[in-house]
């Protein structure tokens, strides 16, 4: 009995979906990333290593870990069960001229949705909520999106291994082109 509890309990750890938190928040030039209330951005920052800009092999090394990361992105476009997310996203901003906060305003409000039709080829959207509200006669700039992303393991798993497979045939199709 106790062994049939254990795996019901793991099943339903595996199949049902839970929710991960995501919380990015920007304001006076202060950048802010929480997963699950915990500041990455301190994390992240405590471990950094210097990075010259100006050297060719780190120019190298930025132009291949893009082309890297498009091939991962083309490839997580392709795969089929796609986890949902709820979206909030508040900008609250303004410039010292009200015509160009205006101007602005039409800007910042085809760009979110622009950023939306991405999301949505990446996620199921289950819920969007965009609040724009500008400032006028005002310079100020104050962004805050909150997520909260349900996956669940077995998608994970299929994601990692989705991912994996193409690697390989994509390796395998390398050599045999450089073989030619």
């Amino acid at each position: 009995m106790f062994i049939l509890f254990i795996v019901i309990l793991f099943l339903i750890i595996i199949f049902i979906p839970f929710p991960v938190k995501l919380h990015i928040f920007y304001n006076n030039k202060k950048l802010n990333l929480y997963f699950f209330n915990i500041n990455i951005l301190n994390k992240i920052t405590s471990n950094k290593k210097e990075f010259n800009i100006n050297s060719a092999n780190s120019i190298k090394q930025l132009a291949t870990t893009i082309k890297k990361s498009r091939m991962v992105f083309k490839r997580l476009l392709k795969i089929k069960y796609k986890p949902k997310i709820n979206i909030d996203i508040d900008i609250v901003y303004g410039l010292d001229d009200a015509a160009y906060t205006a101007i602005l305003y039409g800007l910042i409000n085809s760009l979110t949705h622009s950023l939306l039709i991405i999301l949505s080829r990446l996620f199921i959207l289950k819920k969007q909520k965009i609040n724009i509200k500008p400032c006028f006669n005002k310079s100020y700039f104050k962004l805050e999106i909150n997520s909260i992303i349900y996956v669940s393991f077995v998608k994970i798993i299929y994601i990692i291994l989705s991912l994996y497979i193409d690697n390989k045939s994509l390796k395998k199709l390398r050599t045999s082109v450089n073989k030619i």
